[in-house]
């Protein structure tokens, strides 16, 4: 029994380090940006990019949005042996059918309407590095045959022309949807599927990382600076309450209430009464703490809180509307509905 415990402290000191170094050596390139991982879920993930990092398999991040997909590619691909070359990326969903084949393999001149020169694709740009394919799960069917044949044969046909073009890239890709529910039913190839899940990493929600997110409101307090008052903080109970806010955009809207929140604070200290009404109107406070706090009925919050980001900005809307999280159709209605009540 005591050689078993002797044998098992060594090992978790062993993954200590090893995590430890791992981080140290992310944190020198800043091309893949912070990286705050102490909790277990946080730091499987790194084991995992770091065991496939020098290989040339293909790997499929999966995750909600804002989990950090995007920046764990990049991660992975600062760890490979291809740092060197070309890291090109895509969002899969935002470009039309047609586009999005001429934006991966490239197109003859008058291949299509408004193809007035021959331009080259991603993939023959990328050849020798790395291509991160985002929300993946978009491509139209021809598209992932497309898609299909390269990872195969690594030789694809630019549209409208005749001859195949060979590349060495490795793919990375990331999705938010479920693929392999997707394959099944039949919305998804499945041979595809299979081939972009060579190696699939599912990346855990914030709210199944607690133990981060004080680490992670701390980073980007740094980063967000008052732009008069300098570094500002949280109050305790501003703290207590978004440790326990379950953050469905996860990182990503943790970033983006930082940012808000240090704009519009009105002193140093960040009180719970200065936080988005969304956080405020989501959060399921813990039961010895209900009773102490007593928000504002909701409508009132969610009014203070967009005239005073309205009024930071200097009225100007597409500003306010994005450190508010929303569209600015959704302002321009809010506020259309606040001068009838006047």
């Amino acid at each position: 029994m005591r050689e078993a415990r002797r044998v098992l402290i060594a090992e978790q000191r062993e993954l200590r380090l090893e995590n430890a170094m791992l981080r140290r050596r992310v944190e020198e390139t800043p091309f893949a940006g912070p990286v705050i991982a102490e909790s277990p879920r946080a730091q499987e993930t790194l084991r995992k990019i770091q065991a496939v990092a020098g290989s040339d398999a293909p790997v499929l991040f999966s995750g909600e949005t804002g989990t950090g997909k995007g920046l764990m590619a990049k991660v992975l691909f600062n760890l490979s042996h291809r740092v060197r070359a070309p890291f090109l990326e895509v969002n899969c969903g935002a470009l039309h059918e047609q586009l999005i084949e001429s934006e991966l393999f490239g197109h003859r001149r008058g291949s299509f309407s408004g193809a007035t020169e021959s331009r080259a694709g991603l993939f023959e740009v990328a050849d020798g590095g790395t291509l991160f394919l985002d929300e993946v799960g978009e491509l139209s069917p021809p598209t992932q045959s497309s898609l299909l044949q390269v990872l195969d044969t690594k030789e694809f046909r630019p549209v409208g022309d005749t001859h195949l073009r060979r590349v060495d890239v490795r793919i990375l890709a990331a999705t938010n949807r479920d693929l392999e529910t997707d394959a099944e039913a039949g919305r998804f190839r499945r041979d595809l599927f299979f081939r972009l899940s060579a190696v699939h990493i599912p990346l855990p929600p914030l709210r199944e990382r607690r133990i981060d997110i004080p680490l992670l409101l701390e980073h980007y307090l740094g980063r967000f600076k008052h732009p008069q008052r300098g570094r500002l903080s949280f109050s305790a109970e501003a703290a207590t309450f978004l440790r326990d806010y379950d953050w469905p955009g996860n990182v990503r809207e943790l970033a983006n209430l930082v940012e808000s929140s240090v704009l519009l604070a009105r002193g140093r200290v960040i009180g719970i009464d200065e936080l988005p009404h969304r956080a405020v109107a989501n959060l399921r406070p813990r039961p010895e703490s209900s009773a102490a706090f007593q928000p504002r009925a909701l409508a009132a919050a969610e009014r203070d809180w967009i005239l005073r980001t309205l009024e930071h900005t200097g009225g100007k809307k597409a500003p306010a509307a994005r450190l508010l999280g929303i569209d600015i159709k959704t302002l321009s209605r809010k506020l259309r509905e606040y001068l009838a009540l006047d």
